[in-house]
């Protein structure tokens, strides 16, 4: 038994950020703005704050590449907003992506974004933020953490654009140290082929519960059972993709 608790301006660029090296590592000064992440928002400051001329700002990422924080969700992760897609796309997500993209879609699309708004001078990929202080108005301190060692940025303004899911949330539940099945959370999740036969109880209601459920049975796992709060109603993507084709052409027609 299991429990599944379910969330080509390079060149002037590198110029701006050069710093010099002290005993603490490097300092990188008059900066305009850090974006912290390279996921859907942070993605789409950097490509804004580009396209208004701002050049003397970076984006953190700490994962290896635009996108990264998806690599590690569930194989069959779904987004269920209709053609969900960022400002100045090209029309991407409309014409080059399924209407509900599937996880490795979304890494791709995220990865043309960067690539379309040429952000690649801007960002610094395996680099954790650990500090943010504010020094006064208009002053901020930003502190990482990389394999070459400590860096601190100082600049105007900080956009935080870190996912409030980035961290997994694990409810306290008593008696839960008794139980000799194995528990995990939706993040730790991959997929079903792992718990064939196997009974296992998905705690939740939401699309990561809901996905996961559909997964585990189709993979062959012996009783999967949802625990809600409350009755649900499930609208299955199909028809949900078909309201949403319909509600684009009257929007059109109107």
């Amino acid at each position: 038994v299991c429990v599944c608790v379910c969330v080509s301006l390079s060149g002037v660029v590198c110029a701006l950020l050069h710093g010099m090296t002290l005993e603490d590592g490097e300092v990188f000064a008059e900066l305009d703005c850090v974006v912290i992440g390279a996921s859907w928002t942070g993605l789409s400051v950097a490509a804004a704050l580009r396209a208004y001329g701002v050049k003397r700002f970076v984006m953190l990422e700490s994962g290896a590449g635009a996108g990264a924080f998806w690599y590690g969700n569930y194989e069959r992760i779904r987004l269920h907003t209709p053609w969900h897609g960022l400002p100045c796309d090209g029309g991407m997500a409309l014409y080059d992506y399924p209407m509900f993209k599937p996880k490795q879609a979304i890494v791709r699309y995220l990865q043309d974004y960067f690539h379309l708004h040429r952000l690649e001078a801007f960002a610094r990929f395996g680099e954790r933020v650990v500090g943010i202080t504010k020094q006064g108005p208009g002053q901020w301190r930003v502190e990482t953490e990389c394999e070459a060692g400590r860096r601190r940025y100082f600049c105007r303004f900080v956009a935080v654009c870190t996912s409030k899911l980035r961290v997994p949330f694990v409810p306290t539940v008593a008696g839960l140290g008794a139980f000799e099945g194995r528990v995990l959370h939706s993040r730790e999740y991959r997929t079903g082929e792992a718990f064939t036969n196997k009974n296992v109880l998905v705690v939740g209601s939401g699309n990561s519960a809901a996905e996961i459920a559909a997964d585990l049975v189709e993979c062959g796992a012996g009783e999967v059972t949802l625990l809600v709060y409350n009755p649900r109603i499930f609208i299955p993507l199909r028809r949900l993709g078909f309201t949403a084709w319909v509600g684009m052409i009257l929007g059109k027609l109107t």
